[in-house]
């Protein structure tokens, strides 16, 4: 049975029209496939980049961060040694940092090669695999921090009072000692904890830290310089020990103070949040004159009531 001229022009127009969505179902599935593997490249360099600063971070060289209060300038081994003073603790909480980044960087690297290479999805045993990892990982630096709190537990503080010589001169000098100030530049590597720093060379077995001066009216026409050494630690009697490793000098002469710009600590102590409080006290008709290298280096309170001047 022949069909009319009309019903034939209709399947042809129905062809036509299923030709065209055809063609245009193709050209969507090629774009989409040009998108996929562009995501896929895309994916691939993010995950190589993240790789290689995980590594470089670990093991290699140190990166840092410069703001106000943070830390910059360092590796996370150097981070590590700071808290803890057991080897095995650096080992486990580099290897839980390792799994812990490490995984999603893989995940990420595996996605851009499955829409790279249309490669079908993997096994779920590899899912389960690393996710059993990834929270291993989180339970490590759980009992990791844990720990690393439990370095800070006690505070312990050591005071001495020095009664300085009250010169003649109505002008009490105060600057620091320039040799030291030229040592401690060769101390390249820093770690700052907010407006703390403390550094270190790596052929030493100390480190450093920068003290605190406040300058006060003395209430007898005394002068004297009250030293606080502070730090924490796991115990009562493992701070008391961080602060007895603590070194600071100062040296007067006649209406000279000279001032350490640093004080020293072991470095096996680990940092235990170690300070040192300077606590000038000086006559109201005594002038303070300060070194302009004293505010670089300390950092530098004082009473409103007082006469202080920068030089």
């Amino acid at each position: 049975k022949e069909f009319s001229e009309e019903t034939k022009q209709h399947f042809k127009k129905k062809e036509k029209s299923k030709a065209a969505r055809d063609n245009s179902a193709q050209i969507a599935a090629g774009f989409i496939n040009i998108v996929a593997k562009a995501a896929g490249i895309i994916l691939i360099l993010i995950a190589f980049s993240f790789l290689l600063a995980l590594i470089s971070g670990f093991w290699f060289m140190p990166f840092g961060f410069h703001f106000t209060h943070g830390i910059f300038h360092f590796s996370f081994p150097e981070i590590l040694t700071t808290i803890f003073s057991s080897g095995q603790w650096i080992n486990a909480t580099m290897i839980a940092l390792a799994i812990l980044v490490g995984i999603p960087i893989f995940w990420i690297l595996f996605a851009g090669i499955q829409l790279l290479f249309d490669i079908k999805n993997p096994s779920k045993y590899l899912g389960v695999i690393t996710l059993i990892l990834w929270l291993a990982a989180i339970a490590t630096l759980g009992l990791a921090t844990a720990r690393g709190f439990k370095n800070f537990a006690s505070y312990t503080e050591g005071r001495a009072e020095y009664v300085l010589t009250d010169s003649q001169w109505p002008n009490l000098y105060i600057q620091l000692d320039t040799d030291k100030i030229k040592n401690e530049a060769i101390y390249w590597k820093t770690v700052r904890f907010g407006g703390r720093s403390i550094g270190w060379q790596e052929t030493h077995d100390r480190r450093f830290g920068n003290p605190e001066l406040i300058i006060l009216e003395s209430k007898n026409n005394d002068m004297v310089l009250k030293v606080t050494k502070a730090s924490r630690g796991s115990s009562p009697s493992q701070a008391g020990r961080n602060v007895s490793n603590i070194e600071y000098t100062f040296l007067q002469k006649d209406s000279l103070l000279i001032l350490d710009p640093v004080f020293y600590f072991d470095k096996d102590d680990g940092w235990r949040n170690q300070n040192v409080i300077l606590e000038l006290k000086i006559p109201k008709d005594k002038i303070a004159v300060l070194d302009k290298k004293v505010r670089n280096h300390l950092n530098v309170r004082s009473s409103s009531k007082l006469n202080i001047i920068d030089q």
